[in-house]
């Protein structure tokens, strides 16, 4: 990372750190989702593996005498050790690990002792994690049938049951060793380091460092890419929700940690395309880094605004404490992979003594799309950009005639309805009388039932809709006060007939009635 003077073995060093650590994840989620193998295991030995007696002063175990069980022994692992890992603590709690029997089925509690929780999704480290629904199904698939039980402050997982299984993925063995192997060269360069910084053989640790990268990255992007198959198709969803949904339940543990957290939303940010469980873990891998990023307190301050401009949600998320650019590698790979990578977005880090400051930005494909479709649509109501969002957004073509027709009335309603009601154009009005002249489809029946309403200064909003509309405005186009009533001043004769022709045509010309509306800005002016 720039400015943080490390030197190249600590740098090394951070880039290894962070290429186990995803390795590790993806081991454990690629191995609870190949078939299983099962044998005969004795349960009791596969806790206190997991949790040595004092190893992690925060998690106690309690292991009683059960009976031997048939499961795949590193699928369950792996289950156990995701499932204590997600928990969250808060303040001094504690996490009970228990091991017993009930009603003859051996099983595995994780309890809070304490404030916290469990959370919905349960993560193997880092991106990789699971829905809580799908960790169950793999969880039934390595015990033969197990099931997981939701207990009053944990989690109960029973070791054998009789469910049926869900089918696994075939061929991920080799992958899994791939991973397994890319993790030993990991830490053989570790080792290199570690001669390279006592002054010898530097180009050798240099060597085996990038051969380990190489592999790391290599095992990673495979074991995403086969896990995850196809990519999932972008959905839309409320960026500022994601994260009020992480910040709300990070935040507790941060600020017993003595970190604050600021965070300040654009209140105009759409709905934008997102992988919205990849967001929801870029999130949380920020809020999660700054436990370990400000050891000694400090500030996360966060600051989410849209970019008209660009089509794109900003965001900068800076850490400032006085060991900020210090201490505990920043998992920047991890987090540009689920920005610039599956979002096609923007990812940069800077430093200097005491901060660190992220700039990101998630395009909006949608709103660019509308805006090259009906430019200027950013000054439509709130409903009508996320009708026509939806619209260009979800593809569905049969869908376009009914939902423009919509905006188009909704728009039509918050230009025209306002100027009706006023006094001047209700004078102005009477002083008007039906008159077709020179526009194809025009019905002076329509113009003098709309004309009736004004005059007598009812208008109500069915005068307001396309056919209505363009009679009123063509019949108030005769002169500069007129066309200033109805805020027509500001286009020219060819715009006004087109906007007027394409309004009273049956059914109204809706996308070309929007991009004079929106070109000109009217929508949404009182």
């Amino acid at each position: 990372m720039a400015g943080t003077g490390a030197t190249p073995s600590e740098t090394a060093i951070a880039a290894l750190g962070e290429a186990l650590s995803a390795l590790r994840a993806c081991h454990g989620f690629l191995a609870v989702h190949r078939p299983p193998v099962y044998r005969t295991e004795r349960a009791g030995a596969l806790v206190s593996s997991c949790y040595p007696d004092g190893a992690n002063e925060r998690i106690v175990t309690r292991i009683e005498s059960v009976g031997d069980c048939v499961y795949d022994a590193e699928q369950v692992r792996a289950c156990v050790e995701a499932v204590v890992g997600s928990v969250r603590l808060e303040d001094d709690a504690r996490l009970w690990v228990e091991l017993f029997e009930e009603e003859d089925v051996p099983r595995v509690a994780v309890s809070l002792d304490g404030p916290g929780r469990v959370p919905d999704t349960v993560s193997f480290g880092g991106f990789v994690e699971l829905p809580f629904e799908e960790f169950e199904a793999r969880w039934t698939v390595a015990t033969r049938g197990g099931r997981i039980d939701k207990t009053t402050n944990g989690l109960a997982l029973r070791l054998k049951g009789i469910r049926d299984p869900r089918e696994s993925v075939e061929g991920l063995q080799p992958l899994i060793d791939a991973v397994a192997g890319a993790e030993k060269n990991a830490r053989t360069a570790l080792r290199w380091i570690g001669i390279a910084a006592e002054g010898s053989r530097q180009a050798d640790s240099a060597k085996e460092c990038g051969k380990a990268l190489e592999a790391a990255r290599g095992a990673l992007d495979g074991a995403l890419l086969i896990v995850e198959g196809a990519p999932a198709p972008l959905e839309p969803a409320d960026l500022t929700s994601v994260l009020a949904e992480v910040e709300k339940e990070l935040r507790p543990g941060l600020e017993h940690a003595g970190i604050h957290i600021e965070t300040l939303c654009d209140a105009q940010t759409p709905p934008i395309l997102m992988h919205r469980r990849s967001m929801s873990a870029f999130f949380r891998s920020l809020f999660g880094w700054g436990k370990k990023g400000l050891p000694d307190g400090g500030l996360v301050s966060l600051l989410m605004e849209y970019d008209l401009p660009r089509h794109s949600v900003g965001l900068v998320i800076s850490f400032t404490g006085p060991t900020a650019a210090k201490d505990g590698a920043f998992y920047e790979a991890s987090l540009r992979r689920a920005l610039v990578e599956k979002h096609g977005g923007t990812l940069e880090c800077s430093s200097d003594a005491k901060s660190i400051t992220i700039s990101a930005s998630v395009p909006d494909p949608v709103g660019k799309t509308l805006e090259e479709w009906i430019p200027g649509f950013a000054v439509y109501s709130v409903r009508s950009k996320k009708m026509l969002r939806l619209l260009k957004g979800s593809g569905q073509a049969a869908l376009e005639e009914a939902i423009m027709g919509g905006v188009l009335e909704e728009e039509l309603e918050r230009w025209l309805l306002p100027r009706l009601e006023d006094p001047m154009t209700i004078h102005l009005a009477r002083d008007l009388k039906p008159d077709n002249r020179a526009l194809p489809g025009s019905s002076p029946e329509r113009l003098e039932k709309a004309l009736g309403q004004v005059q007598r200064g009812k208008p109500r909003k069915e005068i307001c809709k396309p056919q209505y509309a363009g009679e009123l405005l063509w019949a108030f186009r005769i002169d500069e006060r007129h066309r200033a009533a109805l805020g027509l001043n500001g286009l020219n004769d060819a715009a006004i007939k087109a906007l007027c022709i394409a309004l009273v045509q049956s059914p109204p010309a809706c996308l070309e009635a929007l991009r004079i509306i929106a070109k000109v800005g009217y929508a949404g002016r009182g």
